[in-house]
């Protein structure tokens, strides 16, 4: 994404996507071509992908969806340069109807995928900012700019993850070993990968995907469709939570992993 503002007006590192329903084709505010032309492939193939699974109920699914947070790996697109990107995609349309989501997004973005990183306001942020600028006039979009500086959050970084992860010390066992990796791991195999999430709204179940790559249509449509919540409007306090995947639906519930301790250097494991 470009890093200068003096075009847009936006924070560095922040810009808009997709369809508004004041133009009659795609805008790029913020974004890189390169990198917004590589997000538009994507939905090109996901989104009719997303439509047939879903059959007649795709345009009011589309109409209805509140949307939808993700967090792409910084190698999963070659125009992103190895730096991570995430966002919100907010269903919209353009000026003439057609059915496209409007994006609101940060790159590069911190670098820890959603389940390692502490909650930074980025994602509320996001949201807030997706259906203010889908709201504006055509000419007061770069005017919201000054709105958006609470999107800038987290230690954004393009550090390229090694392929290769060690640990040695004398005074501990494998087990503990590969626990001391077991970060460093699973943010190489997330930069390789995509993780989406729905939030919880009135008769809606929360919702979170991940997987390699990035997300096909069919686990569009299942995040846009949602799952209706036992309780509406959303409890304060949710009972646990049974895994359900979009093709594999499974009554059999999770049990959670226990609290890992804080990740600890390499220098501290060989110590």
């Amino acid at each position: 994404m470009a890093g200068g503002t003096r075009e847009t007006g936006l924070p560095a590192g922040i810009g808009f996507a997709g369809k508004h329903p004041g133009f009659g084709d795609f805008i790029g505010l913020g974004v890189a071509p390169a990198l917004r032309h590589a997000l538009d492939h994507w939905l090109e193939r996901a989104l009719p992908e997303a439509a047939k699974t879903l059959g007649a109920a795709w345009e009011p699914v589309w109409d209805a969806s509140p949307g939808f947070g993700f967090w792409i790996g910084g190698q999963v697109l070659a125009e992103s340069g190895g730096a991570a990107l995430r966002g919100w995609a907010l269903p919209s349309r353009d000026k003439v109807g057609r059915r496209w989501p409007f994006l609101v997004l940060q790159h590069p973005a911190p670098a820890d995928p959603p389940p390692l990183a502490a909650d930074d306001g980025f994602a509320a942020a996001a949201v807030q900012a997706a259906h203010l600028a889908r709201a504006a006039r055509p000419a007061d979009l770069a005017g919201l700019a000054p709105s958006f500086t609470a999107l800038v959050g987290g230690s954004p970084s393009a550090a390229e993850v090694s392929s290769l992860l060690w640990a040695v010390n004398p005074a501990l066992p494998v087990a503990r070993l590969w626990a001391e990796l077991a970060v460093h791991d699973h943010r190489r195999a997330a930069s390789h990968s995509s993780y989406i999430w729905a939030d919880p709204a009135p008769g809606r179940a929360a919702a979170v995907m991940a997987g390699p790559g990035l997300p096909e249509g069919v686990g569009l449509a299942w995040i846009l469709a949602g799952t209706a919540a036992e309780d509406s409007p959303v409890s304060a306090d949710p009972a646990p939570v049974t895994a359900a995947m979009p093709e594999i639906m499974d009554d059999e519930p999770v049990t959670p992993p226990a609290d890992p301790a804080p990740p600890r250097s390499f220098d501290d494991v060989r110590d």
